[in-house]
């Protein structure tokens, strides 16, 4: 099961203050906010789901990995910390190691792979602050990003990952990240902010889904439309309320198609939890049914989906 602690937390065990090395990299007030006790909102629903599938996944990156380098991975989920003075300490658990690196899988999507390939791991400061700690407390020379690209086919309601498009390994030398000393006197910054009664600057107004997301500064940078302008968005919004109806009138009659498909299943004796392929005249249905099962993937729990729909395929008339 994931561990569902949360950003800043007390361990009894060690009677120290930890902070999460995948947290580091957070808004100074998210992390005060944690620091001080405070509860934040729960992980979205759509987030969560992007979670799993990288928990999902991960396995199969480490896998590709290792067939890709030819390098032997070991250490799996091992646990690196730092100290930091007598009551704090950063911790996080590792996905595998080399005899020289770390190697964490991130499974990404199209627009945070890209980034991360063009613009290396300082585009995205949570990713730099979490490798900086786990290689130093693992004591490694590098790390690596093994990044898969989601193949997705559908949309919505329907959206699956299928499998793994592409994958980039991105090395970087521990020179390259942020030093012991950084992360120490980032970390005492922070302890020295939540001791205090003020909130620290919002670097990101508006953050989101941080989990005090209502604790950031409100800065209102709406841009007043008049003339040509203003009436290009009165006529955008009549638009977008006319999609919503449509979209809803889709939601409706697809509900509708799918109830229907179903009913020709029981009237043909077949199951709806099995795949079948069926035909009237030029049109041709599949049925489909994909289930996955709940399972432990290391420490990660995986919940049982299932997932039917219908599919068509219509021969058009001939016009000759």
């Amino acid at each position: 099961m994931g561990d569902d602690r949360p950003s800043v937390y007390f361990d009894p065990d060690i009677e120290r203050w930890v902070y999460r090395a995948s947290a580091l990299g957070s808004c100074d007030r998210e992390l005060v906010a944690h620091r001080r006790g405070m509860v934040g909102s729960p992980t979205p629903d759509w987030l969560q789901v992007r979670f799993d599938e990288g928990h999902d996944w991960e396995a199969k990156i480490l896998t590709r990995f290792s067939e890709d380098t030819g390098l032997a991975l070991r250490g799996y989920q091992a646990q690196g910390a730092l100290l930091v003075g007598k009551n704090v300490a950063v911790r996080g658990s590792i996905d595998a190691e080399t005899d020289d690196a770390v190697v964490d899988a991130k499974f990404l999507g199209p627009d945070l792979y890209r980034k991360l390939i063009k613009d290396g791991i300082k585009a995205f400061p949570h990713y730099e602050w979490q490798q900086a700690v786990y290689a130093h407390a693992m004591e490694k020379s590098r790390i690596c990003l093994a990044m898969g690209l989601k193949e997705i086919e559908g949309e919505g309601d329907d959206r699956q990952v299928v499998g793994i498009a592409e994958m980039h390994y991105l090395w970087v030398d521990v020179a390259d990240l942020p030093t012991v000393g950084q992360i120490k006197a980032r970390v005492m910054k922070l302890e020295k902010l939540a001791a205090g009664d003020e909130w620290p600057v919002c670097p990101v107004p508006f953050q989101y889904p941080c989990a005090f997301d209502y604790l950031h500064d409100e800065v209102d940078n709406t841009v007043e439309m008049e003339g040509e302008g203003a009436q290009m968005l009165t006529d955008a919004a009549d638009k977008d309320r006319a999609i919503r109806l449509l979209e809803a009138e889709a939601k409706k009659l697809k509900a509708e198609r799918n109830r229907e498909v179903e009913i020709a299943l029981e009237l043909a004796g077949l199951a709806q939890t099995e795949g079948h392929k069926l035909r009237a005249g030029d049109v041709e249905v599949t049925w489909v049914y994909s289930h996955t099962p709940a399972a432990v993937i290391e420490k990660y729990e995986r919940k049982a989906s299932t997932r039917m729909y219908p599919k068509f395929k219509i021969k058009e008339e001939s016009n000759g």
